[in-house]
């Protein structure tokens, strides 16, 4: 096993750029942007055109390539598979 040096454990940690604020499992600002934005996408009254206009494109001919497309992420997938259509 190779032993680097102070100065090479520097180097790499330089060249990592400047330090992240660790914010533990996921990032809280993220969420909390998501979280706004679904708030406000909810009180807009816009929630069953936009769930309407999705189930003709899931049922219509795009469908298959959806589906094709989520066969293909679930095969590359960690997951446990809990989040298939069978379970919902």
């Amino acid at each position: 096993m190779e032993s680097l040096t102070v100065s090479e454990v520097d180097i790499d940690k330089a060249s990592r750029g400047p330090k992240q604020p660790n914010e533990g499992e996921g990032k809280r600002a993220a969420a909390r942007a998501y979280n706004e934005r679904v708030t406000r996408f909810a009180k807009s009254g816009n929630v069953e055109n936009k769930a309407h206009d999705a189930r003709q494109v899931v049922d219509g001919n795009d469908g298959k390539v959806l589906d094709r497309a989520e066969a293909a992420g679930e095969s590359h997938s960690a997951g446990d598979g809990r989040a298939t259509k069978s379970s919902t």
